[in-house]
């Protein structure tokens, strides 16, 4: 029996190469297209050999080179031209020295360079990658990075009293002579302010007058009613703008002048906007300006606003609608004044009233003591009766003895007697009458003085920081730099249902999947091993020229 043997012509090219790409594929390059591709290896320094048989996938190849010349070469690229023109690249995971001219290489198919054109990508969890959307705010995944401690960049002040100067003094009456009520009408007893409804009148004085605020109390006193001053409390004056005025001026019984100004309270229905306040972001990170836009974002960039009272509250830059922070101070005008900052455009919010649930209350300002003349007071309250009941008293019983004797009674010795005993009795009960009234006068100036309300000092109104304070709060610029520089190499956490981002940047994208999801006519046990590599974590470089090189750009294109 005789068999037709079929010769096969070798025809098989084999390129050994130098290349950048190592048998990790931590890192690989990306191309355009499969010219560009075979362009930039055919470039490299190579060894190039033809006319092989067959090369079979991940097999070894005799090469007709010295083993010394060939050690050098880590990579190789061939086809298997009669049977089609795909180029197959592979790493030399091995050589070996078989004879002074002949050297054998193991090849390890690169599944990237060999198929990354044959290749579709699904939907995966990505864990990490370099986002196309570096825009502040974007991208605020935690990323469970140590931050170190932090530090103040800056700080600025929504003042809403800072001092005497800033305030009044609100004094509330629960009663008014004539005097005054006849220079103010409009005194707001029974209406709102703060849209708290007020049974008293309620004054405002200049909180940095002190024979103002003395004057005034002495009015009180001078009238008899110095118990009708309820309280006083200090408010910012940004409550009332432009309140009515009013100055009174009064000369006492031994001629002395003495006058103090004061406004009417206003009215208002509810809640008081005292102003708004705009805080903007430092132009760097504690002096380091970073490349990565979530640098900017909590918690490496924050706002810390502080009530300087031991409240304080954190402020996302990145939440706000704008590049400005911008906060309503509010307030109502009752004891204590009630004030609070709140910001608004925050977190989707447009209104101030939407970001309540982010506002930082006020210190409550000191409430004021004040001083009472008793004795001022007493005799207000008694003199007008007093050295004049007891003589009026005499002179009416003396008048019904005469009455007595004018209306025919008998005059006898018993009767003078009697009438004359009467009238001792009248003297002496009217010079006991005037001494118990000096002496309840002496006793009152032997009083002292009332003092009345709180004198509740305030270090912080003292100190003129009766204020919310803005701190611009920052990790420290080494420690920026570092997590930075991790940024511009592994890109952002992710942790989204997505299509891989491979490409995007100027000249890297790195990007590590958990169940990588991609199809492609190819191998079985190769395309697992692009999922693995996917899965690891791998950085695609697109410019063989700056492969591995971080120092350069990496902008978004």
């Amino acid at each position: 029996m005789f068999y037709n043997k079929i010769m096969i012509t070798p025809n098989t090219d084999l390129i050994l190469l130098k290349c950048p790409i190592e048998l990790d594929q931590t890192n690989q390059l990306t191309f355009a297209n499969a010219t560009a591709q075979f362009n930039y290896f055919n470039s490299l320094p190579k060894i190039e050999r033809s006319q092989f048989t067959y090369q079979r996938k991940d097999q070894t190849v005799r090469f007709d080179a010295n083993f010394d010349d060939v050690l050098t070469y880590n990579y190789c690229m061939y086809r298997n031209s009669s049977y089609s023109n795909k180029w197959f690249y592979a790493f030399v995971s091995n050589t070996k020295y078989i004879n002074d001219s002949t050297t054998e290489v193991t090849l390890k198919t690169d599944v990237w360079q060999t198929w990354q054109f044959d290749l579709n990508f699904k939907q995966s969890f990505v864990a990490r990658e370099h986002t196309n959307n570096d825009a502040i705010g974007a991208n605020v995944l935690d990323e469970g990075l140590q931050c170190g401690e932090y530090v103040i960049n800056s700080v600025s002040e929504a003042q809403y009293a800072g001092g005497a100067s800033d305030c009044y003094i609100v004094v509330q009456c629960s009663d008014l002579t004539k005097k005054l009520l006849k220079r103010g009408s409009g005194f707001p007893v029974g209406n709102k302010i703060g849209g708290v409804p007020q049974g008293c009148y309620m004054f405002l004085l200049d909180a940095n007058d002190s024979n103002n605020i003395k004057n005034f109390t002495r009015f009180f006193d001078a009238f008899g009613i110095g118990d009708a001053i309820v309280s006083m409390y200090l408010m910012p004056k940004s409550f009332a703008p432009n309140p009515a005025g009013f100055s009174y001026e009064e000369t006492d019984d031994l001629g002395e002048k003495w006058s103090f100004d004061y406004w009417i309270m206003p009215t208002s229905s509810g809640v008081t906007t005292l102003w708004d306040s705009y805080f903007v972001k430092n132009s760097t990170i504690n002096g380091y300006v970073p490349k990565n836009n979530k640098l900017w974002c909590y918690p490496y960039n924050y706002m810390l606003m502080s009530n300087n009272d031991g409240d304080s509250a954190i402020f996302h830059w990145e939440d706000f609608s704008s590049n400005q922070a911008q906060f309503s101070v509010i307030g109502v005008p009752t004891q204590g004044c009630l004030i609070k900052i709140l910001p608004k455009n925050y977190k989707g919010q447009p209104s101030r009233h939407t970001g309540y649930i982010y506002s930082l209350n006020a210190r409550s300002l000191p409430l004021v003591s004040w001083n009472s003349d008793y004795y001022l007071n007493w005799q207000a309250q008694n003199g007008i009766r007093s050295g004049t009941r007891a003589t009026a008293e005499y002179y009416s019983d003396y008048a019904a003895a005469g009455k007595e004797v004018a209306n025919g009674a008998e005059i006898t010795g018993a009767n003078i007697a009697e009438g004359a005993s009467r009238t001792l009795a009248y003297v002496g009960q009217t010079i006991k009458s005037l001494f118990n009234e000096v002496s309840g006068g002496y006793t009152a100036q032997l009083e002292p003085d009332q003092m009345k309300g709180q004198a509740n000092g305030d270090l912080n109104f003292s100190y003129g920081r009766m204020t919310f304070t803005e701190y611009d709060m920052s990790i420290k610029a080494e420690v920026a730099r570092s997590i930075d520089n991790y940024f511009s190499m592994f890109g952002y956490r992710t942790d989204k249902m997505k299509v891989p981002n491979i490409t995007g940047r100027a000249n890297w994208n790195f990007v590590q999947t958990q169940g990588c999801n991609v199809i492609g006519n190819i191998p079985q046990l190769d395309l697992q091993e692009v999922k693995d590599m996917f899965d690891r974590g791998i950085t695609f470089w697109h410019n063989p020229a700056t492969f591995e090189d971080y120092s350069q750009n990496n902008n978004i294109v």
